[in-house]
């Protein structure tokens, strides 16, 4: 009967670490799509985008559960996407600002240039970065 609580614990900890890169991974897939969506016109729904999202991140939580990925890199990851889209958002603001630029609100070509960017800043802190939660 020994063995009971460290099988429980074996499964609830891999379920909890499931949903919790199933989670940050969500929140880094979604933004693409959806801005790749209206790149190229709208062709999916916008609750099949979220399908989409959904899906490929539960599918893409494989490698920090089981594989030799870490989730306490994966959260940096994601810590430093949040900040560089607020950071490069408000430079950007401040660009268009200052510039006397009008942008169109349907375009999405701004929201493409500052998510890539965002994605960009994160790669590279990441490679070069200090690993805090490795």
């Amino acid at each position: 009967m020994s063995a009971l609580p460290f099988q429980r614990n074996s499964w609830l900890g891999a379920t909890v670490d499931v949903l919790l890169a199933s989670a940050v991974l969500g929140v880094l897939w979604y933004p693409a799509l959806s801005v790749g969506n209206e790149l190229l016109g709208s062709p999916l729904t916008p609750s099949s985008v979220t399908l989409l999202a959904g899906t490929l991140a539960v599918g893409s939580a494989y490698p920090f559960v089981a594989g030799p990925w870490s989730l306490g890199r994966l959260g940096e990851f994601c810590f430093v996407f949040v900040v560089a889209v607020f950071a490069l958002g408000i430079v950007g603001t401040a660009v268009v600002v200052v510039a006397g630029l009008e942008l169109s609100g349907s375009d999405p070509f701004p929201s493409a240039l500052l998510l890539g960017a965002a994605y960009l800043v994160a790669f590279v802190a990441d490679i070069w970065g200090p690993q805090l939660f490795e």
